[in-house]
């Protein structure tokens, strides 16, 4: 547990350090530790997450000459590798590059408006140790969280780009081509309020239909290995915790609509914040289906890592020092109970080849 803690701490000040640091060397250094040394630890672990002999053994298919379900920009990635000569310890190393590189490049995207070591502790904190079991959704997830850029900026063609680069490493990359088009709502008509209501019309009419919806979505699907998360799966046992574990941030967020005005260089606050409200309304799909089909909710929530950071700087400008202390540290609780307690991913404890 205290070494994903030690490690997620370590490569957030890193990220911080390496954008306020004034030598152009010296920001390369720290930039460069940044991401090799969490991947390094991503590339080197032994049996840690659920799907770990999975790749393993996806890897050994494809240097044989078989073919697997997976999408072609990661058949590719992996068939580079093998090309290469190389083990599938670096496989998992340039995976994580991947999405550390990508991280980066938002991050700085959206430097004046929040910090970014604090988003990096957020992707830490919330999302490194599920990358461990969905990698190419992970890469798919962190070039969506790149396009946020280009939402911002209105350049659509790019903005697709990016959707159809996340596409080639996981299908469901494609539930966030909407997000264009919502965003730019929020930034005509500045409403959070109308908005979420009419997404919540929306999210209330598929739940009336979802007895037709579903059916014909698994039709469609049933020859892809994708149309089992569509097969509702009697052994769950759901609950209303992903929304509880939710309210945190949507309650900040709701908090600063209340008692903060908002200029037009801040839409992408509200930008984010939508598109977080969109997930935790996509996370009630796993009532309805597989064990898997929530993961869709993803795509939108990795927004927080912009999201939470976003928060904390507009809240300085309040003085609500005791607020931000509790959100940040609300995140460090949010990890423990996801993969400490409730042991999500089997991640803990964490192990590796040399050991």
């Amino acid at each position: 547990m205290l070494f994903y803690l030690l490690l997620a701490v370590a490569t957030a000040i890193l990220t911080e350090i390496s954008f306020r640091l004034e030598s152009r060397i010296s920001r390369a250094i720290t930039g460069f530790l940044s991401i090799i040394i969490p991947s390094f630890f991503y590339a080197v672990r032994y049996n840690t997450g659920t799907d770990y002999f999975n790749y393993i053994l996806s890897y050994k298919k494809i240097k044989s000459g078989y073919d697997t379900r997976m999408e072609i920009g990661y058949v590719f990635l992996n068939k580079l590798c093998v090309a290469l000569n190389f083990d599938v310890e670096m496989l998992f190393f340039i995976t994580s590059v991947i999405y550390f590189i990508m991280l980066r490049r938002c991050l700085a995207d959206n430097e004046d408006l929040l910090s970014p070591g604090l988003g990096m502790l957020v992707f830490m904190l919330m999302y490194y140790q599920i990358s461990f079991n969905a990698a190419r959704q992970m890469i798919a997830m962190t070039i969506l969280l790149y396009s946020f850029g280009y939402i911002i900026r209105g350049s659509l063609i790019k903005y697709i780009l990016c959707v159809a680069a996340a596409f080639l490493f996981h299908k469901s990359a494609l539930i966030f081509l909407p997000a264009y088009n919502i965003c730019g709502i929020v930034k005509r008509d500045g409403s959070i309020r109308k908005l979420m209501l009419k997404i919540s019309t929306m999210a209330a009419l598929i739940i009336a239909n979802i007895d037709y919806i579903v059916p014909q979505a698994a039709e469609i699907l049933k020859a892809g290995d994708y149309g089992k998360y569509l097969i509702p799966d009697a052994y769950i046992e759901n609950d209303l915790g992903f929304c509880i574990r939710s309210l945190p941030f949507i309650l900040t967020g709701v908090y600063l609509f209340i008692t903060e005005d908002f200029d037009e260089n801040e839409d992408a606050i509200k930008m984010a914040f939508v598109l977080y409200f969109i997930s935790v309304i996509l996370q009630f799909s796993v009532f309805i289906g597989g064990s898997f089909i929530n993961r869709i909710s993803w795509n939108y929530e990795i927004i927080l890592v912009l999201l939470v950071p976003y928060y904390c700087k507009k809240l300085s400008y309040g003085g609500n020092l005791a607020l931000r202390i509790m959100l940040a540290g609300y995140v460090v609780i949010h990890w423990w109970y996801v993969f400490v307690h409730s042991g999500s991913h089997h991640t803990i404890p964490y192990q590796w080849i040399y050991s």
